[in-house]
């Protein structure tokens, strides 16, 4: 499998971490909040495929630490990620994709840009998370 990032972008509070983090818990992870963001960085392991999953795609995060630490220390064979959809986080993915050499795939998830109640907001990353981890599944059989 060719080294590839699967960057979920969308507008600012659309969901974004919230769909990482389920589908990192999917893909067989248990990820511990790291800040008051709820964002989150991990490894697991699917087979012989090193998945990394990082959370921190808002401006003035972690995101660029993360990213450095998944393709550049762990060497991670996919790396799962989120960025807004312009400015400084996707600036950011497109450097390290240029540095360590990797395919990058951006995917939007459904939102709604609308506060919803939590239950709701919910309901569509979940959604979101499974037809995620079945593009995954896919890539990492060699489909995509």
């Amino acid at each position: 499998m060719k080294k590839t990032m699967i960057c979920v972008y969308a507008p600012s509070n659309t969901g974004k971490t919230t769909t990482i983090k389920k589908l990192h818990e999917l893909l067989g992870g248990s990820a511990k909040v790291r800040n008051n963001r709820n964002d989150f960085v991990d490894v697991i392991m699917i087979g012989k495929t090193k998945v990394g999953c990082e959370s921190a795609g808002d401006p003035d995060s972690e995101q660029e630490e993360d990213l450095e630490y998944l393709m550049g220390k762990e060497r991670c064979d996919l790396v799962i990620g989120a960025s807004r959809t312009r400015g400084k986080t996707v600036k950011t993915v497109e450097m390290l994709e240029k540095k360590y050499k990797y395919r990058v795939i951006w995917l939007t998830p459904s939102y709604v840009y609308t506060p919803l109640n939590k239950e709701t907001h919910d309901v569509l990353a979940q959604k979101n998370a499974e037809i995620i981890r079945e593009f995954v599944n896919k890539l990492i059989q060699g489909r995509i």
